[in-house]
C-alpha cells in the first residue's frame, strides 16, 4: 500500500477573528495580572502558561476571548473540554505532540510578531497564519511551536469535543 499525505488545509477550519484587535490589549493585560508560571520540561520550555495550574484558577482572559471564540465554531455541537494561554519568549519551544483526548484542539494567536514562530505541522504542508487567526483542527494531528529567538508569540489552545 502506497503511503500519502492529505495537506492539512483540507481538514482544517481557520478564521480571521474580526474582533482581534478589540479584544487583544485587555486579554494580555488580563494575561499578565495572573502572575509568571512558566513550565519547562524535556519537550517544551514556555515562559508563561496556566496549563498546569488548577481547573479552578482565575482566568479573566477567558471573559475576555471565550465568547468571541465560540462564536466561530464552525460545527453544531461543539464543547470546550479544556482550554489555556501560553507565551513562548526567546528561546522558548514546544515540542511534537499532539491532543489525544479529544476530538478537535484549536490555537487562538493572541499575538505572533513573526511568521517563523508560528505552528507546524508534523508531516502536513504548513498554514498560513496570522497574528488575529483561529485554527480549528482534529486533535491528533502531530504539531510543535519552534524556537523562539526574539519577541513573544502568545496563543490561546483549547481541547474541544463534539457533545454527545
Amino acid at each position: 500500500m502506497r503511503d500519502f499525505e492529505i495537506p492539512i488545509q483540507d481538514f482544517a477550519y481557520k478564521f480571521a477573528i474580526k474582533e482581534h484587535q478589540e479584544i487583544k490589549d485587555a486579554a494580555l493585560n488580563a494575561i499578565e495580572q495572573m502572575g509568571k508560571f512558566s513550565y519547562y520540561c524535556e519537550d517544551q520550555r514556555i515562559s508563561h502558561t496556566d496549563w498546569h495550574l488548577n481547573v479552578s484558577h482565575v482566568r479573566a482572559y477567558a471573559d475576555i476571548v471565550m465568547p468571541v471564540l465560540i462564536s466561530y465554531f464552525p460545527l453544531e455541537g461543539l464543547e470546550i473540554k479544556q482550554f489555556w494561554f501560553q507565551q513562548y519568549e526567546a528561546g522558548d519551544y514546544h515540542g511534537i505532540h499532539s491532543h489525544d483526548d479529544c476530538n478537535f484542539s484549536s490555537v487562538y494567536y493572541l499575538e505572533l510578531p513573526d511568521n517563523s514562530i508560528k505552528t507546524k505541522y508534523h508531516g502536513q504542508a504548513e498554514i498560513d497564519i496570522n497574528e488575529g487567526d483561529f485554527l480549528i483542527m482534529p486533535a491528533h494531528i502531530k504539531h510543535l511551536s519552534p524556537y523562539v529567538n526574539s519577541g513573544r508569540k502568545t496563543s490561546i489552545v483549547l481541547n474541544l469535543n463534539l457533545k454527545s
